[in-house]
């Protein structure tokens, strides 16, 4: 089905295979929004109307064979702000030392945001209900968060991701992590295609917004789902052409090191320190 709608659309397929370990010229990214959705494989995904003109009228890839580090959603999350599963077996509140994708974010002085559906607010740390779950927020897991109030206050609600895209006062780098239902994660693909909707539209009415923002969509886990690759897009900055797909296998850690890449972080010395930069769409660099 899936390559069916994209030889349909008659748009630019990239079979690029990239080794492990190789290195793309990823632009500078002046500003980063990864959104993570739950449960969803790319197949089903692109099957939604709303999903392929997204991809097809913005400069956009998608990634056709993207998949989990593991079948356990916060072994997931904790790779994706870690470099490593930290050898998560379980959902269960852990604490893991060090500082992660904040510290290097801290180090740079780059302003953070991790917005949250449903999120109680005010540095809670219990491990929720309904809705929120504090396992798939891997940053309020991470001691130098937990134990810093000052730190710990960029995780906020989704009022504040409302606000922060009306005022234009995104900061230059935020997670997007929207409630179990809304991602897939306990629902289905029209409810996630419905999540992307409400977040996607207003950032892509904002010329802005877009003009110095790279999203990337990523999908954390994909237990509920017998096809393992899961839905992954990059929409905006830094993208050469509209509607690309790109078959190389990415994870999470590609990601992760792309992102440390294109915003001049350094790596944090673990699995993403040995992975790929996404490759195959970026906008070469001005001679």
């Amino acid at each position: 089905m899936k390559r069916a709608i994209l030889s349909a659309l008659g748009l630019l397929v990239l079979n690029v295979q990239l080794a492990s370990g190789a290195h793309a010229t990823v632009p500078a990214l002046n500003k980063v929004m990864w959104i993570w959705m739950e449960n969803v494989s790319s197949a089903d995904m692109m099957t939604y109307k709303y999903i392929r003109n997204v991809w097809r009228n913005n400069p956009s890839v998608t990634l056709q064979s993207y998949t989990a580090i593991s079948k356990v959603t916060q072994a997931n999350t904790i790779a994706m702000v870690t470099g490593s599963d930290n050898n998560v077996v379980d959902n269960s509140l852990i604490r893991i030392g060090g500082a992660g994708l904040v510290g290097l974010l801290q180090a740079k002085t780059i302003p953070w945001k991790v917005y949250v559906q449903s999120f109680p607010g005010g540095c809670f740390l219990g491990p929720g209900t309904s809705d929120y779950q504090r396992y798939r927020v891997p940053f309020l897991s991470l001691d130098s968060v937990e134990t810093d109030r000052f730190l710990c206050m960029n995780v906020v609600g989704f009022k504040y991701l409302t606000d922060d895209v009306q005022r234009g006062t995104l900061p230059q780098f935020s997670v997007v992590i929207p409630g179990l239902s809304e991602s897939g994660a306990t629902s289905d693909t029209s409810t996630a295609t419905s999540t992307l909707q409400a977040l996607l539209d207003p950032l892509l009415a904002n010329p802005d917004i877009m003009a110095q923002t790279t999203i990337f969509i990523s999908t954390t886990n994909g237990s509920g789902t017998t096809d393992p690759n899961l839905f992954s897009m990059v929409i905006g900055n830094g993208i050469t052409n509209f509607g690309q797909s790109v078959n190389t296998a990415y994870n999470h850690y590609s990601v992760l090191r792309t992102i440390e890449d294109g915003m001049g972080l350094g790596t944090l010395g673990q699995k993403d320190a040995q992975a790929a930069d996404l490759d195959g769409f970026w906008t070469p660099p001005t001679p």
